[in-house]
C-alpha cells in the first residue's frame, strides 16, 4: 500500500497502546498508519477515522468503533 502522505512514516498501533488510552478533558487521536486514526472522546469511547483526500481536499470517513469494528483490529 501507498501512503496517502508525502513522506509518511508507517506506525502501527497495538492494542495494548489502545486500551491504555485513558479519555483527556478534550478529544484527541492516536495516529496509525495511512490516515487511520483512532478518536478517544472524553466519555471513554474510541472511534476509527480515516483521512484520505479527493478532489484535493481532505475528508474523514467513520469506520466504526473500538473494539467492535473487526476490519481495524491493530497488531498485537
Amino acid at each position: 500500500m501507498v501512503s496517502i502522505f508525502p513522506g509518511g512514516t508507517r506506525m502501527t498501533l497495538s492494542d495494548p497502546q489502545i486500551r491504555s488510552a485513558k479519555p483527556q478533558d478534550k478529544s484527541y487521536s492516536l495516529v496509525d498508519s495511512n490516515g487511520l486514526r483512532l478518536l478517544v472522546n472524553p466519555n471513554g469511547s474510541r472511534l476509527w477515522k480515516v483521512r484520505y483526500f479527493f478532489d484535493k481536499r481532505e475528508q474523514t470517513l467513520s469506520l466504526g468503533a473500538y473494539p467492535n469494528h473487526r476490519y481495524c483490529y491493530p497488531l498485537k
